[in-house]
C-alpha cells in the first residue's frame, strides 16, 4: 500500500492551514520506567466484506460499525457484536447530496443510530436502523454553516449537537448545534509559544490537530494530537476551566510555516486514535520521526502505531501494550479483556487482541 502520508486526515487539513485552560495541571507522559506487555493479535473473520483503509471501529451494545477511510463503494459496515457477524453496509461514497464525499469518522448517537461525519462535503449524514433485524436508513444530513472550518473529527454531546476541532486557531474546540450552526469556540490552543499562537494561529491549530473522545457519562473529553506528544483531559461542559496536560518525551506538535501561512509537519507523527472508558484513557501512539517516514519507500511502508499507551482518569501513565503489527484504530472491551484493532496493511482488516490488566 503506498504511504498516503500517514496523516490521512492531517493531508487533507493542509489545504486549509489554518490553551490550556484556567486550572491546568501539568503531567509528564514518560513511560519508560512503567510495564509493558506484549500482545499477539488473532485475524477476526469479517465474511469477506472488502475494506481498502479499516480506519476506525466503534461499538455500542450489540453492534459494531467498522469505518473505511479510503472506501470505493460503502464507508461503513455494521456487524454484530461481539461475533462480528456481517450486518449491512451503509453511507454510500460519491458526489450526491445523500452521498460521503470526503468521510473522516463514524460515531454513535445513541442505540441503532451513527453519525457519520464528511469533511469535505461539511456535513454529518444520520444513518438510524443499525442494528440486527434493521435496514440502515438516512435519516437526515446535518450541514455545517461556514464559520466550522473544515470538520475533520467530532463528538456528540449529551446535551445534543457536537463538538469539533477549531481550525481557526481562535480556540481548540467549536460547539456547533444538531442543525451545524457554529455557537460557540471553547478552549485556547495549549501551545507554549504564545507569541507563535498570535502570529500564525491557523497553523497552530492545524499542527494540534487532535483525535478526540469522550467518558460514557459525557463529562470528560480527551483529546490526543496527531502531531508530537500531547494529551489533554478537559472537564465539561465548561472546557476551559479544569485541564489535564500531559506531555510526552517527543513534546509539543513539531512544524514550521510557509511563506503562505501553511503549516509544515515535523518531528514526528503521534496519536493515532484515543477511547477512553469509565476507568481509563487508553491511546494508540507512534513517535515515528518525519525525517524516517521521508525515508521510507512506499511500497514497503506501513501505516499505523503499535503502542497502546494506558492512563488514569486524571492523565497519570499507568502502563503500556506493544501490539505484533501496526494499527490505525482500536476498541477496548475492559469486560471481555478483548482490544479490536484495524490494520490497514493486511489483507485481513480485523484482529483482536486478548489482555489482562
Amino acid at each position: 500500500m503506498k504511504y498516503a502520508f500517514a496523516l490521512p486526515l492531517l493531508a487533507a487539513a493542509v489545504l486549509l492551514l489554518a490553551g490550556c485552560g484556567k486550572n491546568r495541571e501539568a503531567v509528564s507522559a514518560d513511560f519508560s520506567r512503567l510495564p509493558v506487555y506484549e500482545l499477539e493479535g488473532k485475524a477476526v473473520s469479517v465474511d469477506s466484506v472488502y475494506m481498502r483503509y479499516p480506519y476506525r471501529i466503534r461499538v455500542e451494545g450489540d453492534v459494531a460499525v467498522v469505518f473505511d477511510l479510503h472506501a470505493p463503494g460503502r464507508c461503513c459496515h455494521a456487524f454484530t457484536y461481539p461475533e462480528f457477524g456481517y450486518l449491512s453496509s451503509f453511507g454510500p461514497v460519491g458526489e450526491g447530496p445523500e452521498e460521503i464525499l470526503s468521510g473522516s469518522d463514524v460515531r454513535f448517537l445513541g442505540p441503532n443510530r451513527v453519525g457519520i461525519l464528511d469533511s469535505n462535503g461539511r456535513k454529518i449524514a444520520v444513518y438510524g436502523g443499525i442494528g440486527r433485524g434493521m435496514t440502515p436508513v438516512l435519516e437526515r444530513m446535518v450541514r455545517m454553516e461556514e464559520a466550522v472550518l473544515l470538520p475533520l473529527d467530532f463528538v456528540p454531546l449529551p446535551g445534543g449537537g457536537f463538538l469539533m476541532p477549531d481550525y481557526s486557531g481562535e480556540s481548540r474546540f467549536c460547539i456547533v448545534d444538531s442543525c451545524g450552526r457554529l455557537c460557540e469556540r471553547r478552549a485556547e490552543i495549549p501551545v507554549a509559544d504564545k507569541e507563535l499562537l498570535a502570529a500564525s494561529a491557523p497553523a497552530v491549530a492545524q499542527a494540534w490537530r487532535s483525535f478526540l473522545s469522550l467518558t460514557p457519562d459525557g463529562e470528560r473529553l480527551v483529546a490526543a494530537t496527531q502531531l508530537g506528544d500531547v494529551l489533554d483531559c478537559y472537564a465539561l461542559p465548561a472546557l476551559d476551566g479544569e485541564q489535564t496536560h500531559c506531555i510526552g518525551p517527543d513534546g509539543e506538535p513539531a512544524f514550521s510555516v510557509s511563506a503562505e501561512g501553511y503549516g509544515i509537519p515535523e518531528g514526528c507523527m503521534g496519536y493515532w486514535d484515543v477511547q477512553v472508558t469509565d476507568s481509563h484513557i487508553y491511546a494508540l501512539y507512534d513517535g515515528t520521526r518525519f525525517d524516517d517516514l521521508m525515508k521510507q519507500n512506499p511500497s514497503e511502508a506501513r501505516q499505523g502505531a503499535r503502542r497502546l499507551r494506558v492512563f488514569t482518569l486524571s492523565g497519570e501513565p499507568e502502563c503500556s501494550y506493544e501490539f505484533d503489527r501496526p494499527l490505525a484504530g482500536f476498541f477496548v472491551d475492559e469486560a471481555r479483556g478483548l482490544i479490536w484493532a484495524a490494520d490497514v496493511n493486511a489483507g485481513t482488516p480485523l484482529f483482536a487482541f486478548s489482555w489482562k490488566r
